[in-house]
């Protein structure tokens, strides 16, 4: 099962709406029922294009047991269990990992 942008997003069991703010902070009347195919991630799209890395910590903050993803322009992410693989030209931003130290990661693209 595959998507792209708004599509990749509803995958989740909740949906952020991160371009319905301005600056850091998300609410949660800024969220959505996903489809649910994917649980206890929140995900974004176009993290560089649109300006949105704060936006997902500041989610992160509100979801404190959600690894937060943030998927730019041109890259994907294929998903296997509790892994997954970065394609394409750009990068993916993962905060908050669990069993992971570091704040906040940049996994390299196979292109």
């Amino acid at each position: 099962i595959a998507g792209t942008s708004a599509g990749a997003m509803v995958l989740t069991d909740l949906v952020l709406r991160p371009g319905d703010v301005e600056g850091p902070d998300i609410q949660r009347e800024h969220t959505l029922q996903g489809v649910g195919l994917v649980d206890n991630i929140l995900l974004d799209v176009h993290a560089i294009a649109r300006n949105r890395v704060l936006q997902m910590i500041g989610a992160k903050t509100l979801y404190p047991g959600r690894t937060a993803i943030s998927i730019d322009e041109n890259t994907a992410i294929i998903l296997t269990g509790d892994r997954f693989e970065v394609y394409g030209r750009s990068y993916v931003a993962v905060y908050g990992v669990p069993g992971r130290k570091e704040p906040l990661l940049f996994p390299s693209a196979k292109t």
